[in-house]
């Protein structure tokens, strides 16, 4: 699991209001999935995708879209 997803990294954040606590493990079980299914274990792609996650959880609540835009963000770090 990447740092980003720490109950003190989210509360740390200015943001931290946008994350319940349902919202962080919808968002962790997301990252989790991906990362196993792409075969992600390197640190740095792991916190990009974190970071974009994250910026993405502030605007959907869809957890297909969620899903939709995770894969689309490792094809395009891929590239």
């Amino acid at each position: 699991m990447s740092i980003h997803f720490s109950k003190d990294s989210i509360f740390a954040r200015p943001d931290s209001g946008y994350y319940s606590p349902e919202k962080i493990t919808l968002l962790k079980r997301i990252f989790d999935n991906a990362c196993k299914n792409a075969g992600i274990i390197e640190q740095h792609q792991r916190d990009f995708l974190a970071r974009k996650l994250l910026a993405a959880g502030k605007i959907f609540e869809d957890e297909a879209a969620l899903i939709d835009l995770t894969k689309r963000s490792i094809a395009s770090y891929r590239r």
